[in-house]
């Protein structure tokens, strides 16, 4: 149908037709665009664009890292428009307990196997970030020397307080900056995706992570170092700001370095100096601290003039008239400023700890205060430290310096009185530590400060403290010393932490004495705001962690480049021999395959899922699949029973074993299956000394979060599930080890026996892989078997050595012709040169001599293109040897693209050189039976015991030793079996044998099955229990439970069902002899 006045046409169609064919669209992009991937090189494509990417820029193996940050913008500004997940990929390609071989070297935090996730890709802050470092307390701006990026050689303090090696400068140009601050007035400004270390309760209990400035919301509450700090190593030269020398002033001297005594002299001229034309003026009425500054000066500028006027009775002033002195101080920094922007001077700061102690002993002498006072009421006694400014920039530096000797400042406080600012020391711990580490000049000031000694070390803050720790850990644990005691400040914890321990799960030991010993300061966030633009930075630190200290905040980030086994995977990436295509805005050009040298599909694995399908490959050992890979190109007949002899299975980078190995022959004829993956356990048997054996988890299985997993063994541990477990320890640094401490009772081989079959049973100690090896091969996405992935990689890689052939023969061809034009030239090279000289133009020339020699256009142009000088110089020899060698090329390139046995001959030695290079032992174990763990029963281990179990209206199901409720006599007022909820009552109590066997009916007639031992325990004889669905997932209220022993299912009984209706029905009890864990529907309940 065409319009009358337009040339459009209208085309009718159905809507369903139109969401059919659109969704197909749909579903083709994401399979083959976004989830699934290339069967011949074994990348999605977000993969290969990160490798392509990292190729353009030359991030090859041998070269520096670059920063994630420049690498995902250059992929998603290039090739990759779908920007969220890309650093998320590059991610996953570095890590080594995801990848079985890493495709890309990744420096810093790229997550870990407890599930940290890995630092962003660029943290960077602003310029006047104080970062802490061996240079001092300096500005990260003046680390670099102007470039982007630049060489440096700086000591940081990184966030767990060991001294690190900075070695790169990063100036990360201009971005929207974002700026937070804290309830104390800490202050952080740094691009929008720089981490935070925040303190939240996750999963219900309190967690240390990492939130982006963007995502930092108001009252989050925010981790500061204080405990651990770093100040500049050696005393600063002072000699090169010296000014210019001036006559006037030959006899004056300047000092060589800082010292104390001038540190002290620099902070009493911030507080208490005033500057005018030439002269240096200080004044004060203590005379004691007047004839300090004197002698300082006249010992530091030995040869100055100094003018004294006694203003009245008290106050004494000093003139330095010298203009080289105040010159000298300028240059150090102590700047003649107004009172508003006053500042620490840069020298100060790139001092050491003594110097900028006697710094701010002076500061404080000069303009701050101290004041001691008693309650009359309560007799309280406290200290006040103030220091008073009218620069904020003055304060804002001076928090930072004074947190770096861990001492805590309040947010400076406005001055009703005065166009002014109050800035408190925090806290009788802080005040404490500026007495000891700083202290006053004056006797009078120093007694009063003395006095914070008479205030007791257990008096508790109420702002310095660890959020959420007391409730999580007294709501975990129902003890008495916990609701006594207090442990969430650090004076309190370290006293009582000794007792805590021995209270707490081991998870809860580690995370208590890992805040003892950061002691970190958490500060609740008051202020966000987003800023325009401003340059930004940040350096590379030289250690796993890659973080440093900056502003009192934890700061750090991640670069990257490619492994060398990349090097395998991006050889002769050039249009001739793969294809290319346009990028999604059709300005670049990117390959839609790489010519890799080896199986990648399988070596790596990969996971997805698409549209109506998914993909799950396991990773393959390199040797295994290059060596079936070679068989198949030995014998082309091979059956996937051959290759399955070399491939034993799938080999995790995270080890473990395969304990049904005899499935692997299924799942790699098939391409698909479940693949059971056990943890490597070893037992350490009981000695005299420790009599409880110990089983040691040395490798987990695949994608295991072992967080999470020392989460559950603790679980199953204090809910008593497995009965038997004693400890649980996570003693992993480089390598796992876990070990699981198991009651002497238990610790014959039996025993352990059953715990460890057990530990399997009911945690990721044993997980299944569900392997789909479904990847997009030919046009549409395909399940490929173990021969067929290889059979579609050969074919693919035959294809790249005859395209790379070609077009080494097309090059060799063009030489050729080349050379065949200059030998003619060179036979006749007098004529030649006089041809070209009297041509009018190149192109006359190029003419000419294609007319007079017979020359074809490119050789003609390769004379042209050559000085006549150089042309003149080549000698007939060498064209001829080059000749000569190039026909042999040209006839081996022909003979190769006739044989293809010769080319499969070429993939051959490659494959060979690639398992000599990178080839290694399998790390995973594959068994052909499941191992003598598997087939231990628990009921073997168990002891006869009798229970008392109950279970009420609102869900709440306990079980209790019988033992724990004694005979009553005649007139006994009897003993609480449970403590009811308001409107709660029982539905069934029944006492029954631990072996038993508990069917469960629920109001819906729904059968559930649970062993008797299974049903927590209560702590407490008259603790209501827990809910039925933490154990099992039940629907409905349970209103009956029935003991049955367990080889009364063989017999022939019956289970008798009776409703309130009257309904009656008899079932066999054999049909829940085996239920499955949501239950079965015994009888229809209207």
């Amino acid at each position: 149908m065409t319009s009358d006045n337009t040339n459009e046409v209208i085309h009718k169609s159905s809507l369903s037709k139109t969401l059919e064919d659109a969704y197909i669209d749909y579903a083709h992009y994401v399979i083959s665009e976004r989830a699934i991937p290339d069967a011949r090189d074994g990348l999605k494509p977000v993969h290969r664009r990160i490798l392509w990417a990292m190729h353009q820029m030359r991030l090859n193996y041998n070269t520096p890292h670059k920063k994630c940050a420049r690498i995902v913008g250059e992929v998603t500004g290039k090739y990759h428009p779908h920007a969220g997940g890309v650093y998320e990929s590059l991610v996953r390609l570095a890590q080594p307990f995801s990848l079985r071989y890493p495709v890309v070297d990744g420096q810093g935090n790229f997550g870990s196997i407890d599930g940290f996730p890995a630092a962003a890709m660029r943290y960077c802050v602003t310029g006047d970030t104080l970062i802490l470092s061996d240079k001092g307390i300096v500005p990260i701006n003046t680390l670099g020397n102007g470039k982007p990026e630049s060489d440096i050689d700086v000591k940081v303090l990184s966030y767990d307080g060991k001294i690190n090696s900075a070695s790169k400068f990063f100036n990360s140009d201009r971005h929207p900056v974002f700026s937070i601050e804290t309830d104390m007035g800490y202050q952080l400004r740094g691009s929008f995706n720089h981490p935070v270390n925040c303190w939240v309760i996750q999963d219900g209990k309190p967690k240390l992570v990492w939130k982006m400035l963007s995502q930092v919301q108001k009252n989050d509450i925010v981790v500061l170092q204080r405990s651990k700090s770093l100040f500049a190593k050696n005393d600063l030269n002072l000699e090169k700001y010296w000014p210019d020398e001036d006559p006037k002033y030959s006899k004056v001297e300047l000092p060589k370095k800082m010292t104390p005594d001038l540190g002290f002299l620099l902070g009493t001229l911030v507080a208490e100096g005033s500057y005018h034309k030439r002269m240096t003026v200080f004044g004060n009425s203590d005379s004691s601290y007047y004839a300090e500054i004197k002698r300082i000066v006249e010992q530091q500028f030995k040869g100055a003039n100094i003018y004294e006027n006694q203003v009245d009775d008290n106050y004494k002033e000093m003139t330095i008239t010298a203009g080289k002195v105040k010159g000298f101080l300028i240059n150090i920094g102590l700047a003649d400023k107004t009172s508003e922007s006053k500042e620490i001077p840069f020298s100060v700061l790139q001092s050491t700890e003594e110097v900028i102690s006697s710094f701010l002993k002076g500061l404080y002498e000069g303009d701050g205060s101290v004041q001691y006072k008693v309650d009359k009421r309560h007799n309280g006694k406290s200290v006040m430290l103030v220091y008073n400014s009218s620069s904020r920039k003055l304060l804002k530096q001076l928090k930072i310096v004074l947190l770096n000797f861990g001492i805590i400042t309040t947010k400076p406080i406005k001055d009703s009185r005065k166009d002014s600012y109050r800035l408190l020391v925090f806290g009788t711990e802080s005040i404490r530590l500026f007495k000891q580490k700083i202290g006053f000049f004056s006797t009078r000031k120093q007694k009063i400060l003395d006095k914070i000694e008479e205030i007791g070390p257990s008096r508790m803050s109420k702002t310095d403290y660890i959020p959420y720790l007391a409730q999580y850990i007294r709501d975990k644990y129902d003890d008495k010393f916990l609701r006594k005691n207090n442990f969430d400040r650090y004076n309190k914890l370290s006293v009582n932490l000794s007792t805590i321990i021995n209270i707490v799960d081991k998870e809860d030991q580690l995370l208590l004495e890992l805040l003892n010993d950061r002691k970190y300061l958490f500060n609740r966030v008051e202020k966000i705001k987003k800023l325009p633009e401003e340059h930004v930075y940040s350096v590379r630190v030289n250690s796993n962690c890659h973080s440093y200290v900056a502003n009192g905040f934890v700061n750090h980030n991640t670069e990257a480049r490619l492994a060398r086994i990349s090097t395998e995977l991006l050889q002769d990436v050039i249009p001739e021999i793969v294809k290319f295509q346009e990028n999604f805005d059709g300005e670049e050009m990117e390959p839609t395959v790489l010519p890799v040298k080896f199986p990648l599909l399988l070596v790596n694995g990969t996971s997805g899922i698409a549209v109506g399908l998914s993909s799950n490959i396991p990773p393959h050992n390199l040797t295994e699949i290059i060596d079936a890979t070679i068989k198949l190109i030995d014998d082309p007949e091979a059956t996937a029973d051959d290759l399955s002899d070399i491939v034993k299975g799938p080999d995790f980078p995270t080890g473990g074993i395969i304990v049904n190995g005899m499935a692997m022959k299924g799942y790699l004829s098939t391409g698909k299956g479940p693949i059971i993956v056990r943890a490597r356990i070893e037992v350490k048997d009981p000695t005299q000394d420790k009599p409880e054996a110990t089983i040691i988890v040395s490798e987990i299985p695949y994608l295991t979060n072992k967080s999470n997993l020392i989460e559950e063994l603790h679980d199953l541990m204090s809910s008593k599930k497995i009965r038997g477990l004693v400890d649980v320890r996570d003693l992993s640094k480089e390598k796992i080890r876990i070990e699981i401490d198991v009651h002497e009772d238990y610790s014959h081989d039996k025993g352990v026996g059953v715990i460890i079959s057990q530990l399997y049973k009911y945690s990721q100690l044993q997980k299944v892989f569900h392997a789909k090896n479904m990847a997009f091969a030919r046009g549409r996405p395909l399940l490929l078997n173990l021969k067929r992935s290889l059979t579609i990689f050969l074919e693919h890689r035959e294809h790249v050595i005859r395209k790379t052939i070609q077009h080494n023969l097309n090059k060799a061809l063009m030489r050729l012709n080349i050379l065949e034009g200059l030998y003619i030239a060179l036979q006749n090279i007098d004529e030649v040169i006089e041809l070209i000289k009297k041509s009018e133009n190149r192109q006359d020339a190029q003419e000419k001599l294609m007319k007079r020699f017979k020359l074809n256009e490119a050789q003609a142009k390769a004379i042209l293109a050559m000085q006549l000088a150089r042309l003149a110089r080549m000698e007939v020899e060498a064209i001829i040897e080059e000749k000569n060698e190039l026909e042999k090329k040209v006839e081996d390139y022909r003979d190769l693209l006739a044989h293809k046995e010769k080319r499969m001959k070429l993939i051959k030695d490659e494959l060979l050189d690639i398992k000599d290079k990178f080839g290694d032992e399998r790390r995973t174990d594959v068994r052909d039976e499941m191992d003598v763990y598997g087939d231990m029963d628990i009921y073997d281990m168990l002891h006869d015991r009798h229970l008392l179990i109950t279970t009420t209206k609102q869900g709440y199901v306990r079980s209790l030793e019988i033992d724990k409720f004694r005979t009553q006599r005649r007139g006994g007022k009897g003993m609480t079996a449970v403590t009811l909820r308001e409107e709660d009552f029982l539905y069934d109590v029944l006492v029954t044998l631990n072996k038993s066997t508990l069917l469960l009916v629920t109001e819906k007639g729904i059968i559930h099955s649970i062993p008797a031992f299974e049903i927590p325990e209560a702590k407490r004889r008259n603790a209501r229990g827990s809910p039925w669905q933490t154990i099992l997932p039940v629907e409905s209220a349970v209103v009956k439970m029935v003991p049955v022993d367990r080889d009364s299912f063989e017999n022939e009984l019956y289970l008798f069902f009776v409703t309130a209706k009257g309904i009656v029905k008899k079932t066999e009890l054999s049909a829940f002899s085996k239920v499955r864990r949501t239950g079965i529907i015994a009888i229809n309940i209207d």
